[in-house]
């Protein structure tokens, strides 16, 4: 918001000299117009030059902030995720022990001597296809919420653009009406 503010300022200061520099070419001897209409000539050219580099800073600081607000989007999703990520792992670990412990309590109470490493590779080996299975469903939806999420900034994006556009052709007109009045 800085960078909009500073701009302002530059094209407020820009609009002052443009007036004085105006103000200075109308105050030229009649007999010299030539001098009078090349200088305004010129000042259009420079006005026109000055407001194009305008509108593109302007353009980028606008997509630079969107940028930095996505970034921010990005990184509490990403803490989020992390933290999401370390609770499942923890909670799995400990339903792995407690399943563990009620199969061997189980079994001792059936009367079954078994090897509990037995038991504990079996459990890992369907933990694993659990999670081969699991994380290509979860992969397939974090991607379409991206994607989703994507979508919205971009519909946002090009009405901002069809604005802008909106705008410039209203800016081309007055400024051909401004030059047929010359």
């Amino acid at each position: 918001m800085a960078a909009l503010h500073w701009l302002d300022l530059l094209e407020k200061e820009f609009d002052k000299a443009f007036v004085d520099l105006d103000l200075v070419l109308g105050e030229i001897d009649p007999e010299q117009c030539d001098l009078t209409y090349e200088g305004r000539a010129k000042m259009t050219a420079l006005s026109s030059a000055f407001a194009q580099l305008c509108h593109k800073a302007q353009t980028i600081f606008q997509n630079n902030a969107k940028l930095e607000a996505h970034i921010l989007n990005m990184r509490a999703d990403l803490c989020d995720s992390k933290a999401s990520k370390v609770i499942m792992e923890k909670e799995l670990h400990n339903q792995l022990l407690q399943l563990h412990a009620v199969q061997l309590q189980l079994h001792s109470n059936l009367g079954q001597n078994v090897d509990s490493e037995a038991i504990k590779k079996k459990l890992e080996g369907e933990m694993e296809t659990f999670k081969a299975d699991s994380f290509k469903q979860v992969r397939l939806e974090a991607e379409l919420d991206v994607m989703r999420k994507e979508n919205a900034e971009l519909r946002q994006h090009i009405l901002g653009l069809q604005g802008e556009v909106y705008g410039a052709r209203l800016a081309a007109k007055y400024l051909d009406k401004e030059l047929a009045g010359r």
